[in-house]
């Protein structure tokens, strides 16, 4: 005990837990940069703006008239297909 802190000892699923995640964590790095980098980041809204898209969504939320389309229309451009080159 260290400090009122017991520590475990390490088993050897831990190991092995830590070699997949460490695999894991390289492949991940190895796809984000291979993707591509030349279109431009669409920029999030002020938060003021988010605070009046949030209102105007939990409206029609109440009003029944919340559907798919409203909300692509707001989240969309953040979701977009991206095209291969």
């Amino acid at each position: 005990m260290v400090d009122g802190v017991q520590y475990g000892r390490i088993t050897g699923s831990d190991i092995i837990l830590s070699i997949i995640l460490e695999e894991n964590m390289q492949d991940f790095e190895k796809e984000l940069q291979a993707m591509p980098s030349d279109e431009p980041e669409v920029a999030l809204p002020s938060m003021e703006e988010q605070k009046k898209i949030v209102a105007e969504l939990k409206k029609l939320e109440a009003e029944g008239k919340l559907t798919p389309e409203i909300m692509e229309e707001h989240f969309g451009k953040f979701f977009a297909e991206k095209k291969p080159h």
